[in-house]
């Protein structure tokens, strides 16, 4: 009988043993799921399968839990809270529940799917007002002194990302014309068209799939062309144009499908363009209102049609080094006088914004990647009929205007901007609202000279002369990490569309693409026999490109 008894007690609990290590392997897997590592697209399949089809262990994953956690490292605070699980967008999942205080983001994924009853697993960002939790519920209540137990906890969870966008590994081709340094290159809005411009005065259009160069634009018709050095370039958000700035102050609006210029070549400012900046999409369908900048101090409203300047002002003291047309349909501008002042389109200053000690460089806005792309998307890119959803610009305004609207209740923010100056600092400004800035942030050891918010505006990324790249909460302005590797100054940086990845180049004529997420160096991009002046990665991700002292263009993938 005791025998028995044995064999029973021993069958019992090698099936235990069975049904744990199982539940450990899925949980394994559905880790590297939330990686994100390469192999993604792979796991994803499996885990479903494993996970979402596998309900006969379910019960384990509140026991293992229970075992796991039974042990409070901090005897200060409560071995339980009580939690409530909230979107981005402000909706409840669920009712009140009682959860184990050091419950990891990785069980946190795990009950969100389930409670949605996700077919495809997603990977969610988890926050307790507004600070991440990066490795357990416990080591974020620790971070927030007067945590009362005995109130609901809400966390807000949004979804990291939709798609996962593969990491730069190689040179697919290195693109010749230019003959002297390329100072500027861009995208257009749905990735199928690739300008360059730079010391040689010509723009030069490409084609992103056969990677071939199309006739130079100059070459088209001689009698409108630049004279000078071409500083800047900016697509119209619904991709039709190509607005071209340079040294002798002059601009030119191209047509990007036909490479010909449709205005002649308009004297527009006294010194040379420092920026130009569109109307965004969602508040002007035509795409016929842009802004320029000058060394000149003035800012000028043009109207593309007529080929005319709606309006013209003496916007700053010094050289205006940016300006960016918001999605709340205010303009900002940025100058070596150290002010950033905010405008409405009838040229009235809303407020005056000041804190920096030395000259503006740089600036960005947390939607600027939207303002970009306008109606182009990972859906408006794939779909079959893309041809006819750009003939229809109704479509296209009515898809931007969506976009936008979810956009804004998706970050559940305002409008903010980020400025980078020559006195080593970054500061985060609500611009509509607050006259200081929301963070100052330091760590910088030399002039900021570039800084863009990522697409998701979790993050934010500033390059200097001091060699490293630095990551910052895009929300709050906390420091996060630093990338270091260049031994140059680092000039310019790029996102890739999933927020996930980063591309830098630098003076030591090397690129660098950062996986941001696993902070780390994922490969190093060498090729230029120069200095590294600009990048760009293409809105859909499948590409990036950088222009080099060495006169030449190459474009990278996976």
């Amino acid at each position: 009988m005791e025998s028995k008894s044995n064999s029973k007690t021993n069958k019992k609990q090698k099936k235990l043993e069975k049904l744990v290590q199982q539940r450990s392997n899925i949980a394994k897997d559905l880790k590297k799921i939330l990686k994100k590592d390469d192999n993604f697209d792979k796991n994803k399949a499996k885990v479903k399968k494993e996970t979402f089809n596998n309900s006969k262990d379910n019960h384990l994953y509140k026991s293992k839990n229970a075992i796991k956690t039974q042990a409070n490292p901090n005897p200060t605070l409560p071995s339980q809270v009580i939690i409530k699980l909230m979107s981005i967008q402000g909706d409840e999942l669920c009712s009140d529940m009682t959860i184990p205080i050091s419950t990891t983001t990785l069980d946190l994924n795990l009950m969100v799917n389930k409670l949605k009853k996700s077919i495809e697993i997603s990977s969610y960002i988890f926050l307790i007002e507004n600070i991440e939790i990066k490795s357990s519920i416990i080591e974020t209540l620790e971070k927030m002194p007067g945590f009362d137990s005995e109130k609901t906890v809400k966390i807000v969870y949004r979804p990291e990302s939709l798609y996962s966008v593969k990491p730069l590994t190689r040179a697919s081709s290195t693109l010749e014309g230019h003959t002297d340094s390329i100072l500027t290159v861009q995208f257009s809005p749905d990735g199928e068209h690739l300008a360059s411009g730079g010391g040689d005065c010509t723009i030069r259009f490409w084609d992103t799939n056969t990677e071939t160069a199309f006739v130079s634009a100059d070459e088209g018709d001689g009698e409108v062309s630049h004279c000078n050095w071409i500083l800047c370039l900016s697509f119209s958000p619904c991709g039709s144009f190509l607005a071209s700035g340079s040294v002798d102050g002059i601009f030119i609006i191209w047509d990007s499908n036909t490479h010909r210029p449709v205005t002649r070549a308009i004297k527009a400012h006294s010194k040379w363009i420092t920026s130009i900046s569109w109307k965004p999409f969602h508040l002007d369908k035509d795409c016929k209102i842009m802004i320029t900048t000058s060394k000149d101090g003035c800012m000028k409203i043009w109207n593309i049609r007529t080929q005319l300047c709606v309006l013209s002002l003496p916007a700053h003291e010094q050289s205006v080094t940016k300006a960016i047309w918001g999605g709340e349909n205010f303009i900002y501008t940025c100058s070596q006088d150290k002010f950033i002042k905010v405008w409405d389109e009838n040229g009235s200053i809303i407020r005056t914004l000041k804190g920096h000690a030395h000259w503006i460089n740089t600036m960005t806005i947390n939607n600027e990647f939207l303002l970009r792309t306008g109606p182009f998307d990972e859906n408006s890119a794939k779909a079959n009929n893309l041809s006819n959803f750009k003939s229809d610009r109704s479509v296209m305004f009515d898809y931007a205007k969506s976009r936008y609207k979810i956009f804004k209740e998706k970050i559940n923010s305002h409008e903010k901007i980020v400025t980078g100056s020559d006195d080593f600092t970054l500061m985060l400004w609500d611009p509509l609202n607050l006259d200081k800035p929301i963070s100052r942030m330091t760590g910088h050891q030399a002039l900021v000279n570039h800084v863009v918010f990522s697409p998701d505006t979790f993050f934010l990324a500033s390059a200097s002369f001091d060699k490293s790249v630095k990551i910052w909460n895009g929300h709050t302005g906390e420091f996060l990490f630093n990338f270091r590797g260049h031994v140059g100054p680092v000039y310019q940086i790029a996102w890739s569309s999933d927020s996930r990845l980063l591309l830098s180049g630098s003076k030591d004529s090397t690129l660098k693409c950062w996986n941001v997420k696993a902070k780390r160096l994922m490969f190093e991009l060498p090729g230029h026999a120069d200095e590294v002046f600009c990048v760009d990665w293409s809105p859909d991700g499948e590409k990036a490109v950088s222009g080099s002292r060495d006169q030449r263009l190459r474009i990278w993938k996976n």
